[in-house]
């Protein structure tokens, strides 16, 4: 009897998480990614559903925001160590142009930036909060949305619901 209430507790706890994860994320995981058009650094409009067929992570993020300045260098590090596996990175801000340039050249960046004029990007994310990540696997659905700073090992699993093989 007590191993039945143990299981039974234990399964009630992960359908109370499970309810939680999605109650906490903006847009339906499994749903398809909404669609948007973002400038990059170098003045060049870039739509979300041309990378179609490949997983994409969005980061959500502002230079004045700390907990995003501690998430970047993650972003970064999946840019770098995932896009010979064709993940595709957007580290999205609403700043102008000046301040997100410099952030990125002072701290030495390489993942693709890019400036969401008038937060429409955000905005058809339900972005409420920053940082916030989606990762979207290559059919273009959303596999993870998570709201605030999550643990480098949290994001590679989110990747890995993507395809990215992790190592």
């Amino acid at each position: 009897m007590k191993k039945f209430a143990i299981l039974a507790f234990v399964v009630l706890a992960t359908a109370q998480a499970h309810a939680i994860q999605s109650e906490q994320s903006p847009l339906r995981i499994g749903s398809m990614a909404p669609d948007f058009t973002v400038m990059s650094l170098d003045g060049k409009k870039v739509r979300l559903s041309s990378l179609r067929g490949h997983p994409v992570l969005l980061d959500f993020w502002a230079t004045w925001c700390p907990p995003c300045r501690e998430g970047l260098p993650i972003t970064n590090e999946m840019h770098t160590r995932f896009q010979s596996q064709g993940l595709k990175v957007f580290a999205i801000s609403d700043e102008v142009k000046k301040t997100v340039a410099d952030f990125v050249k002072q701290n030495k960046y390489t993942m693709p930036t890019y400036l969401d004029k008038g937060n429409l990007a955000a905005a058809k994310y339900k972005v409420s909060a920053i940082p916030s990540v989606v990762v979207i696997n290559a059919k273009g659905r959303i596999v993870s949305y998570s709201v605030g700073l999550e643990p480098k090992q949290v994001v590679l699993s989110n990747l890995k619901k993507a395809g990215i093989k992790v190592k």
